[in-house]
């Protein structure tokens, strides 16, 4: 009689087979999800970059009108509310679109091409009130009806002046700075002996706040002489000037522009997700 015996190398075979087929199933499986959270994942992004789409136009849109005002009322005015009190203002684009937007100004710093042995002559003065605010303004009961101490500007008014002149220059220049009624403004003193500066070296003014009150005009003139006893016109020279509120008459418009879905509150926009746009405009002398 023949024995019977079991076949053991293709039983091995049959289970590797089984266990390659599991291996690609979980492969495949893995692969799918894998496939499946990506596009997910990019139709999201998708969707964000949409939304993103309708809310940026309303906030760009918002800052360059806010600009384009700030340019105007400076034309027309003369000055634009300072960054402690912007402007502001709303929008509601559509029933669910929300925008806003508030614009200011700032001063810059101020470069003056000054020619030898010819003086030249700024000031530095509120901007928003150059010949005093009115009684009506202040509150106060000042005998000639304007506040002329500068306490309306940001920081009470001008505390310190810096100048520079470059390492270009040939010679020293002479620096004079006077209150409107003569007498010698800041630290060091400069008048009637001038504060000089020598080529590539600068000089600070400090203690440039007067006494304040009714009365009392901090408004001041600033003299540069570049080459005192030249000939006029020879030569010139760049002169960088700045104070610590910046320079009057060299204005820059900050205005940002925001838009949101939903309401806001207080012509600023709170939702949590927001678009905002802020634009710089410097204001030609």
């Amino acid at each position: 009689m023949r024995a019977i015996t079991c076949n053991s190398k293709s039983k091995a075979v049959n289970s590797k087979q089984a266990g390659v087929t599991l291996l690609l199933a979980v492969l495949i499986t893995a692969g799918l999800t894998l496939i499946a959270l990506t596009i997910s994942a990019l139709t999201i992004q998708s969707i964000r970059n949409s939304r993103a789409v309708t809310l940026s136009e309303p906030a760009i849109g918002q800052a360059h009108s806010g600009a384009e005002e700030g340019v105007w009322r400076i034309k027309r005015y003369g000055t634009v509310a300072n960054c402690d009190s912007p402007y502001s203002g709303e929008q509601s684009v559509s029933s669910d679109i929300y925008s806003a937007r508030n614009y200011c100004q700032t001063m810059s710093p101020a470069s003056f091409e000054l020619s030898s042995n010819n003086p030249f002559i700024f000031f530095l003065y509120d901007p928003a009130w150059p010949n005093g605010v009115p009684n009506s303004v202040t509150g106060l009961s000042c005998s000639d009806g304007v506040l002329l101490d500068l306490s309306e500007m940001d920081n009470g008014g001008y505390s310190s002046m810096d100048i520079t002149l470059p390492g270009s220059a040939a010679h020293n220049l002479s620096v004079y700075v006077t209150r409107l009624g003569g007498s010698a403004a800041g630290s060091p003193a400069s008048y009637p002996i001038p504060v000089t500066v020598a080529p590539g070296g600068s000089i600070s003014i400090s203690s440039l706040l007067g006494p304040q009150g009714c009365g009392q005009d901090n408004r001041m003139q600033v003299k540069l002489v570049y080459w005192l006893g030249g000939t006029t016109g020879a030569e010139t020279a760049t002169v960088g000037v700045n104070t610590d509120i910046g320079m009057p008459g060299f204005p820059t418009i900050d205005s940002t522009g925001c838009a949101q879905k939903g309401a806001g509150s207080g012509n600023e926009c709170t939702a949590a997700e927001i678009y905002s746009r802020k634009i710089e405009v410097t204001v030609p002398k």
